[in-house]
């Protein structure tokens, strides 16, 4: 139990971090999938963080192939070349603005 203690705190610790920095940070499995991200990049979506986890581009933006094509380009290219890219990237909020982010 005292090593799932460990791992919980350095899991609460981590978020934090993440939390308290206005960079909008996230990680992505090799298939596209959320699998953490910050507040600061939940906010950009207007979606609760819970919503994000698990979910692909296209899952985030079903109506809108153009933003979750160009996504996923951006993810492969990262793959591809083995090292952070920069990319501008358009993301359509609740309220129908696009924001556009570096």
């Amino acid at each position: 139990m005292r090593a799932e203690e460990r791992l919980w705190e350095s899991q609460a610790q981590l978020q934090a971090i993440l939390d308290n920095t206005q960079a909008r940070i996230f990680t992505k499995d090799k298939l596209g999938r959320y699998l953490l991200v910050n507040k600061w990049f939940a906010q950009l979506l207007d979606l609760p963080e819970s919503s994000i986890i698990g979910k692909t581009a296209y899952d985030l933006y079903p109506g809108d192939r153009t933003i979750a094509d160009a996504i996923h380009m951006n993810d492969q290219r990262v793959l591809d070349e083995g090292r952070p890219v920069q990319v501008e990237n358009g993301f359509r909020r609740k309220t129908g603005l696009t924001r556009i982010f570096l």
